[in-house]
Parts: C-alpha cells; structure tokens; sequence
C-alpha cells in the first residue's frame, strides 16, 4: 500500500519550527537579563489580565512563544480538517446506523439527547482536536477530541496580548511578520452563518453562554466571547444552566431574558450528571425551541470511546481509503480496559507502553502513564480500574523544546513537551492552542503552561 501520509515539501533554505525555537534561544542569550526583565513584566500583564482556567488565575505562563511557518499552519489546517471530515462521518453512521450506534454504549438517556435533531446544518460547530507534534518532521499522533467545551481561547489571547510588548516580539519582528490567531469574532460569524440554516430562527436573536456554574473552567472566558458577541452585533449574556425557565415555547435565563441561541460550553456529561436539575432548559432543546450550538450529537466524538470505534471495521467500513489510512497512521490504538478486549497481563508487562484514562472526562483528569509508576503499582492501578469505564491507549512521548521560565527565583530554559490544539470552527481551522509541561502528560494536574501562537513570514519573503 503506497505511503499516504501528509508531508510537508520544504523549499531548500526554508526554516522549520524547531529552527525557529532554536533562533529565539541565540536571542536571548545575547541579552539574558533583558530578556528576563521583559518576560517577568508579561507574566504580570498575565497577572493582571484576563487568562483564568478551572479558577486558577493566573495561568502559567512561559516567555517563548510557538511559531508555525506558513507552510506548517497550512500543514495544521489540512490535519485538522481531515479528523473533522472523519468526525463529522461518525456522528451521520451514528445518527442513521442502529448497529454503529450500539458500539457506543451510551445509556438510553445519553441516546436520546445524541439523538435530538439540531435543525441546523452543522454536526459539529466547535471542535478542539490535540495532537502531539514532532516539530522536526511533522509527523504526530492524535491526544483527544473536544466539542462544545473546548476552551483555551481566551488563554491564547492574553498571552499574544502581553508578549507584543516584550523584547523578544521586538527582536522577532526585524525579521518576521507574525500574526497571531483569531478565535472570537470568528467563532462569532461562525454562529451567526449556523443560526441562519436554523429552522426556528427569529430576528435579532439572544445568544446565551450557558453552563454550570461551578463547572465553567473558563469565567473570563466566558465574559470575553459575550464581548465579542455584543461586538459583533448580537445581544450575549452568561447563564447558568440551572436557573434557565422555559414558558410558552420560549427559554429564559434568570433574569427572564429570552434566549434564542445557546452556545453550549456544559459538557454532556455535567447534563447528564444533573439532568433532574435543568429540565426546564432540556425541554426546549427538545422541542427545538431554542437553537443549541452545538447539539448532544458531539458527544459521539466527545466521548473517547470514539477513539477504540476508529479503529473498528464498522467504522472502516464508511470512512474513504485515504481517510482509514489517516486514522492508521494518526491515531494511536485504544481499547476498553476489559479482559474480553484487551490482553491485561501485557498491559502489566509492557507498562512503558501504555496509559489509560477515563473514557468520558475532560481536563485531563485520572490519566495514568505506565511508565510513572513501578510494576507492581502499575499493575494494582490496571487491577483496580479494570472493568471499568476507563480505556488502555497507546502511550505517545511529547516532543520537547525549550522556553524559559522567567519566574523562577533564578530563571533558566527547561526542556517541555508540547501538546498542540487545533481549533476547529464549523470544519474550518481556525487556530493553535500551545501548551507545554516538564512532564510528559499535559494538563494543569501535570503543571501544564501556555504560550501563544503564530504564524510568521519573513519580511524578505515574496508575498
């Protein structure tokens, strides 16, 4: 079977990410105090800004940023699209196909809901897709699927925000152009093109940001898309879920404000979890009163169960050849952590190679990596949460690179991994989510950091 897996033509003399990193670090080694002065100052900008995540504010952040070059953001856009081209196809077998739907195992109220038609015509409007990315030769491996609750915006933002004012942005910009991502005013448009296919659609309609309270991991978040939507045209407010009335065919936050679009950031889960607790708001999503961005549909490629049916021949079965090769290459293998789907004494043995992780759970909580842990623990871990609703996967090692953490007592470059979202708006790339960690699992439990994204051109290149 030839080798159908994407790769980048580089021109010869085109410099590449890893480059780039390198180049930042000859920078600042050249004025090290300067350039620490200037990062201390944008971690206080950070500070004193908006960036804000699971109620820890501020978030972390490091000096050097993630540059993509053309090419390679061109390369993220293609990889992007391509998994929510897959996606997208999961969720049709899945909406029409009994039998497909059955390898899912979703309780009977989780089916309903999936099942409640959206009458629009996005399947899935907000998609965050990670991947762990070799910088050196593109190649990478998929980490998780996020819908409705992606978030990672608002941190992206504040950092880009700071960092234009620091020496580095200064020094980078005699020779590069960089440009940052966009990810409001475009999910803005991308509502309103969504609610315009929507069958019940009203004029001048009230988008409410809606979620669980204590659940919202990103408040700030939050207040900075209702700025963008009023900015945009649109009357936003934030609800929380609970308090929403629904009368007369119309949803109404706590206030008694009609609500016509919600853009959904509680996760299925929290619904389902709470369900007694918003029937009110549930009802009007099933009479299609209200106009739900995204629909309970996303939960079929939420759930990580998604990633063991990728690999299936039901699945295989409707994908194209190029798309199953994709999912060969790109996906690591998964499976349920049961005796009847998986050889557990080899999970035991070979711990190295493997983690596991929830199959339904976000902020990358209860991930257990083999290699952490000594034989005998790792194996009273696998022995407890066997027969659960926790997943073995394939264990990829993050690529490293180094920053440089000014706000250490004695600041100095540290080796992170990287893990790389990629933002997708109704099927269309519209953005990088950078995070680093001196650990190899990414999350805030592992002391995940951030750092902005661009895209850069040099000023000698021909537009």
């Amino acid at each position: 079977m030839p080798d159908k897996r994407i790769i980048i033509k580089e021109s010869p003399g085109q410099i590449k990410m890893n480059e780039l990193n390198d180049q930042m670090v000859r920078i600042i080694k050249k004025d090290f105090s300067g350039h620490i002065k200037s990062g201390r100052e944008l971690a206080a900008y950070v500070a004193s800004a908006t960036a804000e995540y699971n109620g820890k504010l501020p978030i972390y952040v490091m000096y050097m940023p993630k540059l993509f070059t053309e090419k390679e953001a061109d390369f993220l856009k293609h990889t992007a699209e391509t998994m929510h081209g897959i996606l997208k196809r999961m969720i049709e077998e899945y909406i029409k196909n009994p039998e497909y739907r059955s390898l899912f195992g979703f309780s009977k109220q989780a089916e309903e809901l999936i099942l409640t038609p959206s009458f629009y015509d996005s399947l899935l409007p907000m998609a965050r897709v990670d991947i762990f990315l070799n910088e050196e030769d593109m190649s990478f491996k998929f980490c998780e699927f996020n819908a409705d609750g992606s978030s990672g915006m608002n941190e992206d933002r504040e950092f880009v925000n700071g960092f234009k004012d620091t020496l580095l942005y200064k020094e980078l910009s005699k020779d590069y152009r960089l440009k940052p991502y966009e990810l409001f005013d475009t999910w803005c448009e991308t509502v309103k093109r969504i609610y315009g296919t929507y069958k019940n659609r009203v004029p001048d309609p009230r988008i409410g940001i809606v979620d669980f309270t204590e659940k919202g991991c990103s408040p700030e978040e939050f207040i900075a898309f209702k700025e963008a939507f009023i900015r945009n045209g649109m009357d936003a407010v934030i609800c929380e879920i609970r308090d929403m009335r629904y009368k007369d065919g119309i949803l109404y936050d706590s206030e008694d404000r009609r609500i016509d679009i919600v853009y959904r950031r509680a996760v299925t889960r929290d619904v389902l979890e709470n369900s007694d607790e918003i029937k009110d708001f549930l009802a009007a999503v099933k009479d299609g009163n209200v106009c739900l961005i995204g629909s309970f549909a996303t939960q079929v490629i939420h759930d990580k169960i998604a990633f063991v049916n990728l690999h299936l021949k039901e699945t295989q079965s409707f994908l194209t050849g190029e798309q199953n090769d994709f999912v060969r290459e790109h996906v690591p293998y998964t499976a349920e952590l049961k005796k009847e789907k998986t050889d557990i004494d080899e999970i035991i043995e070979t711990k190295d190679k493997w983690l596991i992780k929830p199959r339904d759970s976000y902020g990358a909580v209860d991930i257990y990596a083999g290699n952490k842990f000594k034989i005998d623990e790792w194996a009273g871990i696998i022995k407890k949460h066997e027969g659960s609703d926790f997943l073995v996967q394939e264990f990829c090692t993050p690529y490293r690179t180094v920053n440089l953490d000014c706000q250490l007592k004695e600041p100095r470059f540290i080796n992170y991994s990287n893990l790389t979202g990629l933002f997708l708006y109704d099927g269309k790339f519209s953005g990088a989510y950078s995070r680093i960690s001196d650990d190899t699992i990414i999350a805030e439990q592992y002391d995940e950091n951030d750092i902005g994204s661009y895209v850069i051109r040099a000023h000698s290149q021909r537009i």
